[in-house]
């Protein structure tokens, strides 16, 4: 199950914003992932410069609590939104929220901060799979340098 959100920037909206993703909820059955803007941050350090509301924090949590979420690690940007002022307020607040029926459906999943071009926030993919590589090792044999045309064979295989 896929659930895109785009959360409220109004306090007074964020209680309510938080009750209704608890009420889409699947259960514990389903793999889950919920994405988009939320307009929240879910720690302090989501966000760089500027105060932020210890009660929104503390509701965010609660969501990611009682639901049982989990954020996966990003790669790439630090903060997916800027307010893009002189002295710029620098957030996270876009983000990809899974369970853990998706994470054991999905063992490698992490979020990957893509370059932003022309919005004050910057997308993310989420990738995910089960896919663990192994280490081959490579070996290379000095009888093949004995082969005719080795050298072409090279050039044409590269």
């Amino acid at each position: 199950v896929c659930t895109s959100v785009y959360g409220p920037t109004d306090r007074q909206g964020k209680a309510g914003f938080w009750n209704e993703i608890r009420g889409i909820c699947p259960g514990t059955d389903l793999p889950w992932v919920i994405c988009g803007d939320f307009n929240s941050i879910f720690d302090p350090t989501d966000k760089l410069s500027g105060n932020y509301n210890r009660e929104d924090l503390r509701l965010a949590q609660n969501l990611l609590r009682d639901l049982n979420l989990w954020e996966p690690p990003s790669f790439g940007r630090r903060f997916t939104w800027t307010n893009g002022q002189l002295n710029p307020i620098w957030v996270t607040l876009d983000r990809f929220l899974v369970n853990p029926r998706w994470t054991s459906w999905f063992p490698r999943v992490f979020q990957n901060y893509l370059p932003r071009f022309g919005s004050d926030h910057v997308p993310i993919r989420l990738e995910s799979g089960v896919h663990n590589p192994i280490s081959r090792t490579f070996r290379f044999e000095q009888a093949w340098c004995l082969v005719d045309n080795f050298d072409d064979l090279i050039k044409n295989w590269w």
